[in-house]
């Protein structure tokens, strides 16, 4: 997480091949291992709510998510015909172990943005992913679904926070 004006090539080529290029090349080596075995399959990818938002200081992270949409689609469509289903599921605000340790602060004041008061445990993920993988999805290819206890449709953001997080890993 970097200003937008402290950004460097180095760190959007780090962000991006993590994110964009290992989503993209994880999800066609899954695809090519299901068409080699003539077997139909779920490929479930994970992205972020932010990348429906515009975020302070995640662009790279932001534009780097953003593109497994767009991969989610694209793969749906082309990969459809072989029984292949792509989807992406998109966590908000989660009490994993880098969130906290970033931000002592990141339950209570992310959970005071989220419509539903509070941010999410990791194990509230699973149920999404089981969703996605299981016969109760088969009809539904290149959807993305938020996780996010209602806030991409707000939006609000703990910006000092966001702040406080940057300054610690910088």
């Amino acid at each position: 997480m970097e200003s937008l004006w402290d950004a460097t090539e180095a760190q959007s080529d780090d962000v991006f091949n993590i994110n964009a290029r290992g989503t993209f090349f994880c999800s066609l080596e899954a695809a090519r291992w299901m068409r080699e075995l003539n077997q139909p399959g779920s490929i479930i990818n994970v992205s972020t709510n932010c990348a429906a938002l515009g975020v302070q200081h995640l662009a790279a992270y932001a534009a780097s998510k953003a593109a497994i949409h767009g991969l989610t689609r694209q793969l749906a469509v082309e990969l459809a015909p072989h029984g292949i289903r792509v989807n992406t599921f998109a966590p908000g605000p989660t009490n994993v172990d880098r969130n906290l340790h970033d931000d002592p602060d990141y339950e209570r004041q992310w959970g005071s943005v989220v419509p539903l008061g509070r941010t999410a445990a990791p194990e509230e993920m699973v149920g999404a992913a089981v969703f996605l993988a299981s016969d109760e999805a088969s009809y539904m290819t290149g959807q993305v679904l938020y996780i996010d206890g209602g806030w991409s449709v707000q939006g609000r953001f703990p910006i000092q926070n966001l702040e406080q997080a940057r300054r610690k890993r910088s």
